[in-house]
Formats: C-alpha cells, structure tokens, sequence
C-alpha cells in the first residue's frame, strides 16, 4: 500500500523536475537576442491604447486577435520586447504542464515522463517560446484541447460535460490565435472515423455536436478573414516553399526534430539538414510500434503530427511562403512517438529506441547551445540601427524598403529622435518606381533593406541612388530569419571616378 503512493510521488517530482527545467530553457537568456521585423510590430502595437491596438489588428494584421488581447494585458502597455517575449515563454510552459497530462493519460508513467522530457528539451519549441508572436500561444491551445479530447476519447468521461466545455472553449481561443489550428480540429475528427468501432457512435456525435460552439463563435470574425483573403489573392504568389515540395517536408521534419541546428551550426548545413530530418523520420516511423499495445496514443499521435500536415499542403490560398512554424501546433506530438515506442518495445529494439531519444535530447541540446550564442540574432536591428546612430545627423532621410521596416527601425532608434530628428520615407512596393528627387529635402539618404523569404526590396531604391556617393555600407546584418543592410548616400556628390555606381549588389533581387 505504501509503494503505490511513492510512485506517484516520485513522478509527480519528476514531472515537475522537467517541467522547472524546460522553464529554465525557455526564459534564458530571454532578451538577448535583437527583436526581428514581426517581433517589433507585435511590441509597438503593446505601446498603444487597447482599443487602437485592436482595431488595428482586425483591420491589417493577417492573423486574428486573441494573442494581441491577451499580450496587451500582459504587457500592460509597456513597449517592452523582455515582457512581451516573457508571455510567449510563460505559455510556453503551460504547454509542457498540459502536455504531460495528456501524456500520462495515453501512456504509463515512464512513457508520459520521456515524452515530456522531449518536449522540454526542443529547440524548435524553446525558440518560439522566446519570440514576441503568437506561436506558443497557438502551441499551448491545441495542446489544451488535444488534453481534454484524450480524456474524453481514452479517459472515458463522455458524462461529465466540463471536459466537452473545456474541448469546445479550447478549439475556440486556438482559431482565435491561429487561423492554422483549425487543423488540429480536423485532426481530431480523423482520429474519432479512425477509432469509431473502438469509441462507438455516441462519442463521434458529441463531439460533432459540442465543436458547434467553437463555429458558432468563430462565426463572428469570418467577415474579417474573407476581407483578408481578398486582399491576398491580389499579391504575386510568393516564390518561397511550398508544404508539397520535398524541401519544405525536409525542413519540417529537421527543425521539428532539432530546430535550427542546421542554419546557426555554421557549416555543413545540407547534411546536417539531411541528419537532422532524417531523426525526425525515423522518430514518426518508431512511433508505429505502438499500433499493437498503444493503437488509441499512436493514433492521436500520428494523426495530431500529419493531419495538420496534411490539409496545409492540401489549402488553395497561397498568400504565404511556407515556414515549419505555421505547424507548430502540431509539433508537439513528435515527443510523444519515441515515448510510445519506448513502451511498447522490449529486448534490443527497446535499447535501440533509447539510443535514439538519447540522441534527440543530445542534438537538441546542442542546438540550444548554438541558439544561446549572443552572435547568433533572428534579425539584428539592434546592430543595425547602432550603425545609423553613430552616424546620424539631424535632418538625415531614412528610406524604409520595404516599408514595413520602419517598426523595428522605430523600436530601436525612439530613444535618439529628439536629439537627431529624421524623416523617414517608405518605399515603394517593389516593382514600382522609385525617384530620389522626390527625396531632396536633404542630402544624406540612408536606406535600410531587409531582405528574406517574405520580405523583398524594391531594386528600384538602389538603383536610383547609385550614382551618388555612398557614404557607408552597405553594412550587411545576417539573421537567421532574414538579412538586413544599412547605406548612407550623398545626394549632392555623384559617385567618383574610377569607382563603379553603388548600384544593387550581386545577386540582390
């Protein structure tokens, strides 16, 4: 009799072990890095009056409100990327308290504890629970539901109407943070045809009937989503991955397993690439094994990680470059594969299994140590706009391209306007025109280019100021997300003789 309550001790204080540890991780080191583009739009709305900032975001901003609500809040109109950063990190970590709840209900003690040591430990998780953005609140909803889902599907409490609530409320708040989470209601409507002589009829019918509240609410922001729909299918289809090439499934699976390992290594990306999707893979496939002895955990497993896959290379509206972030959500459920492999192997595969939740914990926590790397940023802008700073003169023009730059700009330059005031100009979009004589109120220009996947200067800024005179740069600062460039010209001195016009560098776009 007295086993049985040291036992649930004792994982209790494991599982609470992992958790304070995988808090430690995500709020180390918490501002060092510089805020990138998306980050400093995110902090400056939080500097706003609440009923601005929403009507903002309703009215520009590509994603729906909840986590601009929730983070003002937080923030308490405090432009402070260490308090907005600090909520994402706080979410963070309720998703790995949720998780192992619904880890402990789908697996033994053993399997819930591997699971959420994986989870605690990823990189690719730990990084967005440092960003400014709306991903680990997106990551903590779904989680949520995916919680109280396993308890009505595994757990058996169709009677007890707070855990329908809860499901409903959940799916709710995660469309409200994340348009894409609406995957994971699919996925789990997947799960129930797959299981449905298991679980019978009654339970598919609830959940059919309680998902009606989550439609019912989202109902009132649809008008929103089709203006913004609207407004993308007049954009050129962005030329960055596609979930259906083999190269956006290969980078998914890398940086789902190991983060962004392979990018801040410094070199040998392509194989380390290949490695890293490579244990990603065979994490997907170890998790099988489960079909025999834990068929409901495999199920929700895998369909929670390829379901939301699934419908994003399946959506029409391509309004956006693929990233492996817009599937966070669905990350999570990579941890519990090797967890439920773990139990149910024995003999020389079960050792095979731990070599490889061992080498997982390994590469990422070799990821977490290049991340931690002060030199390694997202988007320097800090170091950018120092640059300018130790430039700067009263009256100088700073030329935004693409337009958008202009927030982080801002962030970081609104401590120095009083002393060296500027007039910034935005860009035009690119492929139109460009004419710096419209500029002439002063003569030195600075342009600064941030240039990625989804960001794209207009070539017509360079090419009309290249002849004249640069003053500095171009200073290039490389980022992880994107890199940006800084350049001073002079207006009233052309370019001198002998030196070639400061024209758009080799290869810019």
């Amino acid at each position: 009799m007295e086993r049985t309550p040291r036992i649930v001790v004792k994982s209790f204080g494991l599982a609470l072990a992992i958790v304070l540890l995988g808090a430690g991780l995500r709020f180390y080191a918490i501002g060092r890095k510089s805020l990138w583009l998306d980050e400093a739009v995110t902090v400056n709305l939080m500097g706003s009056r609440y009923t601005d900032m929403l009507a903002g975001v309703i009215g520009h901003d590509a994603h729906p409100p909840l986590y601009y609500a929730l983070a003002h809040l937080w923030t308490q109109r405090s432009a402070s990327a260490l308090r907005a950063r600090a909520f994402s990190a706080a979410f963070g970590v309720a998703t790995l308290a949720a998780f192992y709840l619904l880890a402990r209900v789908l697996l033994p003690r053993e399997g819930a504890l591997v699971a959420t040591l994986l989870l605690a430990v990823s990189a690719f998780q730990v990084y967005f629970a440092q960003e400014a953005r709306h991903y680990a609140l997106a990551a903590f909803f779904v989680t949520l539901s995916w919680y109280f889902f396993v308890q009505l599907v595994a757990g058996k409490r169709l009677e007890n109407w707070r855990w329908w609530l809860g499901l409903s409320l959940a799916n709710a708040a995660a469309l409200y943070t994340f348009y894409f989470t609406l995957f994971a209601v699919v996925a789990q409507l997947i799960v129930l045809l797959v299981l449905w002589r298991g679980i019978g009829k009654r339970l598919v019918v609830g959940w059919l009937s309680w998902q009606l509240l989550p439609a019912v609410l989202f109902a009132l922001y649809v008008p929103v989503i089709f203006e913004h729909i609207a407004s993308l299918q007049g954009l050129t289809p962005p030329k960055g991955l596609t979930m259906l090439s083999g190269e956006g499934l290969l980078l998914t699976a890398s940086q789902f397993a190991c983060g962004f390992l392979p990018e801040i290594w410094g070199r040998g990306e392509v194989l380390l690439r290949a490695a890293t999707a490579a244990l990603g893979i065979v994490s997907l496939a170890a998790g099988f094994m489960g079909l025999c002895g834990c068929r409901c955990a495999t199920t929700v497993a895998v369909t929670w990680l390829l379901g939301p896959i699934a419908c994003l290379a399946l959506l029409p509206i391509r309004g956006h470059a693929y990233e492996p972030k817009h599937l966070i959500a669905a990350a999570p459920a990579l941890a519990l594969l090797p967890a439920i492999a773990l139990v149910s192997s024995r003999g020389l595969v079960r050792g095979l299994v731990v070599a490889l939740v061992a080498v997982l914990i390994g590469a990422n926590g070799v990821s977490l140590w290049r991340y931690y790397d002060g030199r390694v940023e997202k988007e320097n802008w800090r170091g950018a706009v120092a640059e300018v700073v130790k430039r700067v003169e009263p009256g100088d023009i700073v030329v935004f391209n693409p337009f958008y730059v202009r927030h982080p700009f801002h962030y970081y330059y609104r401590g120095y306007y009083r002393e060296y005031p500027i007039m910034g100009v935005e860009a035009p979009a690119s492929g139109e025109a460009f004419r710096s004589g419209e500029l002439r109120l002063g003569r030195r220009i600075w342009v600064l280019e941030d240039s990625s996947r989804v960001a794209v200067p207009n070539p017509a800024v360079a090419r009309e100021l290249g002849p004249h005179r640069r003053l500095f740069g171009p200073e290039r600062f490389e980022g992880l997300v994107g890199t940006i460039t800084v350049s001073l010209y002079d207006t009233f001195k052309p370019t001198p003789k002998g030196e070639p016009p400061a024209g758009p560098r080799p290869g810019a776009h």
